[in-house]
């Protein structure tokens, strides 16, 4: 009987009926992409964060504090390094980590006609999975090319007069040896930091420059999670291999959580508001509704309904209408949000069945405190006053 008198009531006030659903489909639908966004958000945001750079170090033990930099920051720093077994003990430990890039670094001296540089050589995959942010010049690095290829800082290249496809000469000094090398500037960098005063070149042409094979300055490591995590990563990395000291650069690691604390604050601020306007949408529809259904009201009350029963059936058609309403928002607001991600994050979004509950109860929950007082207004009516002459 309660569901017949629903269905009659709401079908024979399309108009505004249809003008509350849409309301609710707005407000509902907005909420639910953002609540989407939300479970996503911090996953999503750490990935994109981490293309700036790595937020833990690895150097041996004995290494002064490493910096940002992690690495040598003038050619009088002499730093220890990093044997074959400790660098396997470290792939080891990190097996099961969420790591996201990792790299290794070796630093050494070489000299040009002009002046002594620091030489750095890494994985260049890694290296540009790592800092995807740097401002680059030219191209990055062939590692299987002949002649080998090299990139050069800027100030460097600004200091030397050196441009691209030029050719840069060094002597690099061995336990034996002195000999000129020739290589191909491929790439300008340009960082702000200590690589404007470095040259970087492949991993295996550093070793065949300095004369050393097998052995790295630091590893710099881009982990996945919060700050917390990642110092439980490099307490992880310490006690699994002897002789390492893993140090995560607590700015960045805390930068990053300060920045996605604040986004998933203004993203509940956003969502609460856009629920708000969406009640006084409705409020101000649902009074007007109200209104016109008076002679119904009192009507009823003649006939002996009483309050309960007549705000149960105002409440019920909110219910049917935040039900209806709760549905299409949660699907529009997962269109929403999958374009959403693509647009920001290149990634699909995960499906959360469990939204769909939430959404339509906040819908119902939303009418039903919308029109508390429009029906307060209703139970106050008075029969005979208003069926007076009829």
């Amino acid at each position: 009987m309660l569901l017949t008198l629903v269905l009659r009531s709401i079908l024979r006030r399309k108009a505004r009926m249809l003008t509350v659903l849409i309301a609710i489909i707005v407000g509902t639908g907005m909420a639910s992409a953002l609540i989407n966004l939300y479970y996503d958000v911090d996953l999503k945001m750490r990935r994109e964060l981490r293309t700036f750079g790595a937020n833990l170090i690895v150097v041996p033990a004995d290494t002064a504090t490493p910096s940002v930099d992690h690495g040598l920051s003038s050619a009088g720093d002499v730093p220890a390094f990093l044997d074959a077994k400790a660098i396997m003990g470290l792939e080891q430990a990190l097996a099961d980590r969420s790591v996201q890039a990792k790299t290794p670094y070796y630093y050494f001296v070489g000299k040009s006609a002009a002046s002594y540089l620091t030489i750095v050589g890494s994985e260049i995959g890694g290296l540009r999975r790592l800092n995807a942010w740097w401002k680059i010049e030219g191209r990055w690095i062939d590692a299987a090319a002949d002649p080998p290829q090299c990139m050069v800082g800027r100030h460097v290249a600004n200091q030397l007069g050196l441009s691209l496809d030029q050719a840069l000469i060094l002597k690099a000094t061995s336990s034996s040896q002195e000999q000129e090398y020739s290589l191909r500037i491929v790439g300008l960098i340009e960082t702000g930091a200590a690589e404007d005063n470095q040259v970087l070149v492949a991993l295996p042409t550093a070793w065949k420059l300095s004369g050393e094979t097998g052995i790295i300055s630091s590893v710099a490591i881009n982990a996945l999670g919060t700050a917390s995590e990642v110092e439980h990563l490099a307490q992880h990395i310490e006690a699994q291999v002897s002789g390492l000291r893993a140090k995560p650069l607590r700015q960045i690691a805390q930068s990053e959580g300060w920045v996605l604390a604040k986004i998933k604050w203004m993203m509940l601020i956003t969502i609460g508001v856009i629920l708000i306007i969406t009640a006084i949408c409705a409020m101000t529809t649902l009074a007007a509704m109200v209104l016109e259904r008076r002679k119904e009201v009192a009507l009823m009350k003649a006939l002996g309904a009483g309050n309960f029963k007549i705000s149960r059936l105002f409440m019920a058609e909110m219910v049917g209408l935040g039900a209806v309403g709760g549905l299409i928002g949660y699907l529009c607001g997962l269109g929403m949000a999958f374009l959403l991600e693509q647009r920001l994050f290149h990634s699909t979004i995960a499906l959360r069945p469990e939204l769909l509950p939430l959404i339509i109860l906040i819908a119902c929950l939303l009418l039903m405190s919308a029109s508390l007082l429009a029906v307060r207004r209703a139970l106050d009516i008075q029969p005979a006053v208003l069926l007076k002459g009829e």
